[in-house]
């Protein structure tokens, strides 16, 4: 059995790492030097993740659908393909205000859903433990 230091010192490790730094590296200068083009590609990369993000909301969702809860998971995951969806359509003349202001919506809605999805899940582990637990006589 290999150890987490084992496969970070390994070669193919080391190559995925260094290709990574590249990549960081020159997303930097591109934004020093281009802040347009950084905000267009800010904007695509923000609508893809948010979309992709909620697909995988939307999913999980439907995988726990038989408990309490379960639609604010989908809320959230709706309510990001419609703001990914709004980041994507508005495009190039959009790009820098609309970042700011639907990547908050966003993140208000993650918020709401997995706050509310997260009091669901307390409830029934109390529950669960005043059910198990031994009763006084």
């Amino acid at each position: 059995m290999h150890s987490i230091d084992d496969v970070n010192r390994s070669s193919g490790a080391f190559i995925w790492k260094l290709l990574l730094g590249v990549l960081y590296l020159l997303g930097g200068i591109s934004v020093l030097f281009a802040p347009g083009i950084a905000a267009l590609t800010l904007s695509v990369v923000l609508a893809i993740s948010i979309v992709v993000q909620s697909l995988i909301q939307v999913a999980t969702a439907f995988q726990v659908r038989p408990e309490q809860g379960w639609s604010w998971l989908l809320f959230s995951g709706v309510t990001g393909l419609f703001l990914g969806g709004l980041i994507w359509a508005q495009g190039p003349a959009g790009a820098v205000w609309l970042l700011g202001v639907w990547f908050g919506l966003n993140l208000l809605s993650d918020g709401i859903g997995l706050a509310m999805a997260s009091c669901v899940i307390r409830a029934k582990l109390k529950q669960q433990d005043r059910l198990e637990a031994p009763e006084a006589a």
